[in-house]
């Protein structure tokens, strides 16, 4: 058994098997998610041209 806290402060008591099971579900979800997050980042720097078009001197922050 391995034990690991979450935000709750609350301990959970999970076997390799369904820790692997998690980390398989996690990896499933993974190409979705990056799909998202390059869609997001083209929509961002479509915008930041529109605004750097509109301001020459714009200079855009990298915050994500």
């Amino acid at each position: 058994m391995l034990k690991f806290h979450c935000d709750e402060n609350l301990t959970y008591e999970q076997t390799p098997l369904q820790i692997k099971w998690i980390l398989f579900e996690c990896w499933q979800r993974f190409p979705a998610i990056m799909k998202i997050e390059r869609e997001t980042e083209v929509r961002r720097q479509k915008w930041r041209m529109k605004v750097w078009d509109l301001l020459p001197d714009y200079k855009p922050q990298d915050t994500p």
